[in-house]
């Protein structure tokens, strides 16, 4: 298994893992449901439950069930918030100390796309835990770490910021204007490599096809798209596929 396979195996398994979080925090509470149901059913239905009748039994087994669903309420609540603290880092890069610390690595290659009048470096972005760190990216674009270099057979994937953090467009904010047709080049002093744009699509954050090796010599580009203000947040991703041609 390569690296690539490695890396898309991990993020697989940490989205079944917030997966089974959420079922785990969701049959909790049906437990709990199911719990305060019967506490109220042992008062209205004590005749049928205790041959005496005696109400202090019948408040002692539903102060008991109740007890019961407190403690399964604090595991759904507990198992909620492993959830959402599992569950955020594909929608951003987590801050972690160590990558924080690297440099980021600037590649001999640029990407050069015309119609955008695009012009940049391309620096290596390194993948630690199950994600790529993009946060300290500006101008440049990115090469995600375990894709295909330049020139190899496979898919180099190049990731980009519509907006920067400190403010103003980033190196992809036009990228939804190219079409079926345009060419890109990767060059590297004077050896360029030229690629024709084929298609367009619009992918939710979760889909890591995208980036999944091929037998062809493939450039796929990726930006965010489809920003919502009520959520302060782009809710898909923009992926631009172009072939090598030349």
């Amino acid at each position: 298994m390569d690296r690539l396979e490695v890396i898309l195996t991990d993020y697989l398994f940490a989205l079944l893992q917030a997966d089974r979080l959420l079922q785990l925090a969701g049959l909790a509470m049906g437990v709990v449901v199911l719990l305060l149901v019967h506490a109220s059913q042992v008062w209205q239905y004590r005749a049928f439950y205790f041959e005496d009748c005696r109400v202090w039994r019948a408040e002692r087994l539903g102060r008991h069930l109740r007890r019961w669903a407190v403690v399964g309420s604090m595991a759904a609540v507990g198992i909620g918030l492993g959830y959402i603290r599992h569950g955020i880092a594909p929608g951003g890069p987590a801050e972690n100390d160590s990558l924080q610390e690297q440099e980021i690595v600037e590649l001999p290659q640029r990407l050069i796309i015309p119609q955008l009048g695009l012009d940049t470096a391309i620096v290596e972005v390194e993948y630690a835990g199950w994600q790529w760190d993009l946060s300290r990216l500006h101008d440049q674009v990115g090469h995600l770490e375990g894709t295909s270099p330049p020139g190899q057979p496979g898919n180099m994937v190049l990731a980009g910021h519509v907006t920067l953090y400190e403010g103003g467009w980033g190196p992809f904010a036009e990228l939804a204007s190219l079409q079926p047709g345009d060419k890109l080049f990767i060059a590297e002093g004077s050896y360029v490599l030229t690629y024709q744009v084929t298609e367009l699509r619009l992918v939710m954050p979760t889909d890591v096809s995208v980036v999944f090796p091929t037998s062809d010599m493939r450039l796929t580009l990726i930006t965010c798209a489809d920003w919502q203000e009520v959520d302060a947040a782009y809710l898909r991703r923009l992926v631009v596929i172009a072939r090598r041609i030349a």
